[in-house]
């Protein structure tokens, strides 16, 4: 399965570009494509990457573009589902590190086999994967400030870090896909803040095996404890803060009046912040989980609104 993401050339960081010579009527360029890096993810997954690139040689203009594509190999075999989900490991992975939406550019599968032999060689025959989600490839710049971590961050254990990510998704799957939804999709404030507290309550189930307990405002303090270094001045008081957004879930799930006796229910503006604040803290479980240095954590805060209009 080999397939491009948007942002991957970014976050990968790798250019086959060489120094340039230019003057104001001489233009150099100088490009060597790179090895391939093969990675071996467990006994039957490889995981390559690749630095492609496409070039225009015309009548008058000459171009070369660069950028990234990797590709799983499995002795055993790959079906669509597998595919699939694959890719949406990565595209997952790769939000983490941007902070923006993540679509596939294209997908291409081979199978052994699938081909046919040309002046004595044999050529595989590609097998298009055609999705709704394909979209035209770009890619953040590869700035390391831009980012929250980078391929350079995790490059020494790469393999290990990818097998674990990939058992990591499955494992916290309902949690991610909760918060994943708030990112693909544009919901009403109070349907985000649902989401977003469902995906807590879930992250915690999981993490703390604590299905079984239904205080939801205590599960979310404990959250917030074990961050509040990363929430200061953003949430500082972390039991008020866990309060209102117990009232405030159990107000929008129930419509139940005596739930916003107290005031606590948050609407318009301070609804959003809420939401800004929930959505940041699952970012901080998520990368504390992956082992991201914490003092990354600063630039999640750029998704904070510096102003909300309010329309009445």
């Amino acid at each position: 399965l080999r397939f491009q993401l948007r942002h991957f050339y970014g976050w990968f960081g790798r250019s086959g570009y060489g120094t340039t010579n230019d003057t104001s009527a001489t233009f150099t360029v100088q490009y060597r494509q790179p090895e391939d890096e093969v990675f071996h993810i467990t006994p039957d997954l490889d995981l390559v990457i690749h630095s492609t690139y496409t070039a225009n040689n015309g009548f008058q203009e000459r171009s070369i573009k660069e950028d990234a594509a990797m590709t799983f190999k499995s002795k055993s075999g790959l079906s669509l589902a597998s595919c699939q989900k694959l890719v949406g490991s990565m595209r997952m992975l790769l939000h983490f590190a941007v902070l923006k939406k993540v679509y596939p550019t294209w997908m291409t599968a081979y199978q052994n086999g699938h081909g046919y032999e040309a002046g004595g060689r044999w050529i595989d025959q590609d097998i298009e994967l055609v999705s709704s989600i394909l979209h035209e490839a770009k890619s953040e710049y590869p700035m390391a400030d831009r980012w929250l971590f980078r391929f350079e961050d995790v490059r020494q254990n790469f393999a290990g870090f990818i097998r674990d990510w990939l058992a990591y998704e499955e494992k916290f799957s309902e949690a991610l896909g909760s918060y994943a939804s708030t990112v693909y999709h544009s919901f009403p404030s109070p349907m985000t803040l649902l989401t977003l507290t469902q995906g807590l309550d879930a992250y915690h189930g999981i993490k703390y095996q604590s299905h079984d307990d239904r205080n939801f405002k205590l599960k979310l303090q404990e959250i917030l404890n074990h961050h509040a270094e990363s929430l200061k001045g953003l949430v500082d008081d972390l039991p008020d803060f866990a309060d209102r957004v117990h009232a405030t879930r159990n107000f929008y799930t129930h419509h139940n009046p005596k739930w916003d006796q107290d005031g606590k229910v948050a609407r318009r503006s301070d609804l959003i912040r809420m939401n800004e604040r929930l959505k940041l803290l699952f970012q901080v479980c998520v990368l504390s989980d992956l082992q991201i240095p914490k003092d990354r954590f600063g630039r999640l805060r750029r998704q904070i609104a510096s102003q909300i209009i309010e329309y009445l």
